[in-house]
């Protein structure tokens, strides 16, 4: 049922994506610096969220309900996001006119107005991924297994909303009729991992990581190395995912199919590479692997 939980709130995410990411460009422009605002106060509130709520997960015993409340958290807060949209589309118009220089201060707003819309949904969504790690049973030489399947499973849940959501659903919904069907989802995964956390006993008190018998202890100095490496990394992959969209445009046209064409595609692509290479988990030396597949990019 947790996969189950994770498959379909990876669904709702990348729905959610592609419908707000529509309406601002709608609001603020569809040129490639909307986008990447868009796409970069999305990014960030899902890493506050992963950074503020991880050792939230660490100290609870209650993560199902801590689970719970965040889908249930974001489905209203997405149920409420139409109304949001329509005083932020009359603050844009009211401050357009009396923006002084057109780039910066274009720029400003267009960030503020996206982090309104997208930054508490956003947050709430990047706390999913901690509290589901730490709940899934593992053991210390399965950590690579279980958190690339849990990883996978989401990504590949969020290639399946946003291929119905680009392709079918807008189509046949329209958008609020799609955010609507969305936000039952939410809300249904949210009531559901509530009731499975009173019929499951509470995980163990955990005061700090789980225990890692037989794993490596990695000096400080490397892992502020590795950390600096998978922040690069991170930095490359969206500068790749803004490129290729720029350039694809071009072929395929501006239009909400072919922006879902190529997220999917990129994400289906980041989910088998998380299956494939959690099955090396403890296989090979993981800082000399990521050396050689970083690399490769």
């Amino acid at each position: 049922m947790i996969f189950a939980f994770f498959f379909l709130s990876g669904a709702c995410a990348l729905a959610y994506e592609i419908i707000w990411t529509r309406q601002l460009t709608l609001l603020a422009g569809t040129t490639t610096a909307a986008v990447s605002t868009v796409l970069a106060v999305f990014m960030g509130g899902l890493a506050l969220g992963a950074r503020l709520l991880g050792p939230l997960a660490d100290r609870s015993r209650f993560l199902l309900r801590w689970y719970a409340a965040l889908e249930l958290g974001i489905g209203l807060f997405a149920l409420a996001q139409p109304g949001i949209l329509f005083w932020m589309d009359k603050a844009y118009l009211h401050f357009i006119p009396r923006v002084g220089h057109p780039g910066i201060n274009l720029l400003a707003l267009r960030i503020g107005v996206s982090a309104i819309v997208l930054f508490v949904p956003a947050v709430l969504m990047g706390g999913t991924l901690p509290i589901l790690v730490r709940h899934v049973p593992r053991r210390a030489d399965r950590l690579g297994w279980d958190l690339g399947t849990l990883y996978s499973t989401n990504l590949a849940g969020a290639v399946l909303g946003g291929a119905l959501t680009g392709f079918l659903l807008i189509r046949t919904l329209g958008m609020t009729g799609t955010i609507l069907a969305t936000v039952l989802v939410n809300l249904s995964i949210g009531i559901a991992a509530l009731w499975l956390s009173f019929v499951t006993p509470p995980a163990p008190s955990q005061s700090g990581p789980p225990a890692t018998e037989g794993t490596k202890t990695i000096r400080p100095a490397l892992r502020v190395i590795l950390w600096t490496v998978v922040a690069l990394s991170g930095l490359l992959t969206m500068g790749y995912e803004v490129t290729w969209t720029r350039i694809l445009i071009f072929a395929f046209g501006s239009t909400i199919y072919s922006f879902t064409i190529i997220l999917i595609i990129f994400l289906l692509g980041l989910a088998f590479g998380s299956m494939l290479f959690s099955r090396l988990d403890g296989r090979v030396d993981g800082i000399r692997f990521l050396s050689l597949s970083s690399s490769d990019c």
